[in-house]
């Protein structure tokens, strides 16, 4: 039996891009463009009536910004998947073809828990896909910059990241990432945390249960934040990768965190990991 067709709404102020998106994406097997808006109130509106499984939007939209238009959709509670696209990301940086040898090593490396979302987080030129479990590859790039409503929209709740000119396949491949629960950072976004300036780590903003972690979760968070895969993480802590699971859905149950992406984040704003 074959999959119901990802429903994908698009967001664009610019009537030729979005026909140029429905276009390319209508092409994809599996991949259907249900709706189009505008500025993002109509797209806060149509996901409401449309019920898309993912928003494909442009962070500058009018009326409603892509920061505001994620806050709205998940104010809301529907079980809608939000892609951000940058217009400043550097395509190069930020392209996220999955290679069947990278898919298949995230696909042996899942982690997670059940009830949260799955997260994939780009690297170079790879999406790291998996399909059972927050599995992640991630690679801090050389150069590059991502404009602060990126990392804005990360934190208000979007599931993925990527530039605006990012190939056909690569956007696919996010896509199809995030209707299967998973999340996209393209690593120029990583590389925007990596190479701010230094924090120091303060306890006191940390989220409350950061001090109910154990020594082993707050290693495993670490390791996270550095993007280590599953089966990186194992090896390197000397246990398998069913007990590497077990913890990274531990570190996110605890501190509340809705996938992989959002445990990057928080690692890097808040100093646990040293910049630079």
């Amino acid at each position: 039996m074959s999959r119901p067709a990802v429903r994908l709404l698009l967001a664009d102020e610019q009537p030729l891009l979005r026909t140029g998106f429905r276009t390319m994406l209508g092409a994809e097997h599996g991949l259907t463009v249900v709706g189009e808006a505008g500025d993002g109130v109509q797209a806060v509106e149509l996901t409401r009536r449309l019920l898309p499984d993912v928003v494909v939007f442009d962070l500058a939209l009018p009326r409603l910004d892509g920061v505001g238009l994620v806050r709205a959709v998940v104010s809301t509670g529907l079980p809608v998947r939000l892609l951000a696209l940058a217009a400043d990301l550097p395509s190069a940086l930020s392209s996220s073809t999955a290679s069947s040898s990278t898919a298949s090593s995230a696909a042996r490396s899942s982690a997670g828990r059940s009830s949260a979302p799955s997260s994939a987080v780009a690297a170079s030129s790879a999406v790291a896909a998996s399909s059972a479990g927050p599995s992640s590859a991630v690679a801090a790039s050389s150069a590059g910059a991502v404009d602060e409503p990126g990392i804005a929209a990360l934190r208000a709740g979007a599931h993925g990241l990527l530039a605006k000119d990012a190939p056909s396949a690569d956007l696919a491949a996010a896509i199809r990432a995030l209707a299967a629960g998973q999340s996209v950072l393209a690593p120029v976004a990583l590389h925007r945390l990596l190479s701010g300036p230094p924090v120091e780590p303060d306890p006191g903003e940390l989220p409350r249960d950061y001090a109910g972690l154990t020594d082993r979760e707050r290693e495993v968070l670490l390791l996270v934040g550095r993007g280590r895969s599953n089966a990186e993480i194992a090896a390197e802590l000397g246990v398998g990768e069913t007990t590497v699971k077990t913890h990274v859905g531990r570190v996110l149950t605890k501190l509340g965190l809705r996938d992989r992406v959002a445990a990057v984040v928080l690692a890097y704003e808040h100093g646990l990991i040293p910049r630079g």
